[in-house]
């Protein structure tokens, strides 16, 4: 007989990294507070006072660059709406993804608290891999981020703009501009537009960090779990269909708690999906624009916003599929107790049902389509597919 192996008695508590209100996920959650997205479990009545009304200004600031953003397509003509589309899918992307956090915040805020119960959980080596995996992609995101903000402030922004069609779109349009000098002009659209991209990128950046360190921690879940129960498995010279009772309950405890992260994020991964096939096909058209191709700053925007584009895609997918595989090499462990020769056809029986009861965990994209290997190679294949018809196209008219 084995043991019921459930997952508190996976792996020993580390007394180095299990303190009190030592949570791995801290850095990702303070900068989310940047932002105006509180997920941490603070206390103190001043403290929330100010930060609801930090959350109701980043909530006006949000929505105001997406609605000015939009009048933007009003005020100019046909031919500057393809090359300006991609950075307002990314303006309106971002500010759905904020909208449907805050919609769903207190589902999030439960993940997050699971989340902190599971890493406790493991020893010390894998909370200190877990605790560097979280740094090393804060840090990326918030390098990101800047060098963004720099190519879009210094590079791409000219310091001669239109004035009045600039302004039209803003509060400042009902200053008396006139009693202002250009140069006080192009700091305050310059202090403006820098403040549009570092909270439309930021907040993006840092949710779709946070996507992919949940992602990677409920991996882990799997991971340990599996070995785990493979190592006893193997161990035990007699098993019973009972004792696989407490290794069906976990999965099942487990991929609950991924259908909350799922229910969570699956209409924001579809937004994202949206957002990174209109600013590929967008971009990819504009690089090979002759106008875009002599202006070397359009053209490192160009290429700035297809490498995030891309890399957003690349990380949301491996992360989502990494959940995926992880378990499903945990339910491959009956696979392994079903080929043990030393049991009775009848117990073959009784673990190949009990098998075939249990579903791999999954996150999904709006819950039709799951987020596996095979789904980002059919979106990697439908973008190259369309690269290689927009080179052709391009071929034929020059």
């Amino acid at each position: 007989m084995v043991s019921a192996v459930y997952p508190g008695k996976l792996t020993k508590i580390s007394k180095k990294y299990n303190k009190k209100g030592n949570n791995l996920l801290k850095p990702i959650l303070l900068l989310l507070m940047v932002f105006g997205f509180n997920l941490s479990n603070t206390k103190g009545t001043i403290f929330n006072a100010f930060f609801r009304f930090y959350s109701s200004l980043m909530v006006l600031l949000y929505h105001y660059f997406a609605v000015s953003d939009f009048v933007w397509y009003f005020q100019n003509p046909l031919d500057e709406i393809e090359i300006a589309l991609a950075d307002s899918i990314t303006v309106w992307a971002s500010v759905c993804t904020w909208d449907f956090l805050f919609w769903k915040r207190k589902e999030l805020f439960r993940i997050v608290q699971i989340i902190e119960r599971e890493t406790e959980k493991l020893d010390g080596r894998h909370q200190k891999t877990y605790r560097r995996l979280v740094l090393i992609s804060c840090t990326a995101a918030w390098l990101f981020v800047f060098v963004f903000m720099y190519i879009s402030q210094f590079i791409v922004l000219p310091l001669d703009v239109k004035h009045d069609t600039y302004f039209v779109k803003s509060p400042f349009y009902f200053l008396p501009l006139h009693l202002f000098s250009r140069g006080q002009i192009n700091l305050v659209i310059k202090i403006e537009k820098s403040l549009e991209n570092f909270l439309i990128q930021g907040s993006l950046a840092m949710i779709v960090t946070l996507y992919v360190l949940l992602c990677l921690n409920i991996r882990m879940w799997f991971k340990k779990y599996g070995l785990s129960c493979k190592r006893n498995f193997r161990l035990a010279s007699n098993l019973s269909i009972e004792d696989l009772k407490p290794f069906r309950l976990v999965l099942r405890q487990f991929s609950k708690r991924v259908t909350v992260v799922d229910n969570v994020f699956c209409i924001i991964v579809a937004v994202w999906l949206l957002m990174i096939l209109v600013t590929l096909c967008v971009r990819t058209l504009a690089i090979l624009h002759d106008e875009v191709q002599s202006n070397p700053q359009m053209m490192a925007m160009s290429v700035m916003e297809a490498s995030r584009a891309i890399l957003t895609l690349l990380s949301v997918g491996l992360a989502a599929n990494g959940v995926y595989q992880e378990s499903l090499l945990c339910l491959n462990v009956l696979e392994d107790v079903y080929y043990n020769p030393s049991w009775k056809e009848s117990t073959y029986h009784e673990i190949a049902s009990s098998r075939s009861m249990l579903q791999p965990a999954h996150l999904t994209v709006w819950k039709f389509a799951i987020l596996n290997s095979s789904f980002l190679m059919t979106c990697i294949g439908a973008m190259i597919t369309y690269m290689i018809i927009g080179v052709q196209l391009h071929t034929k008219e020059t």
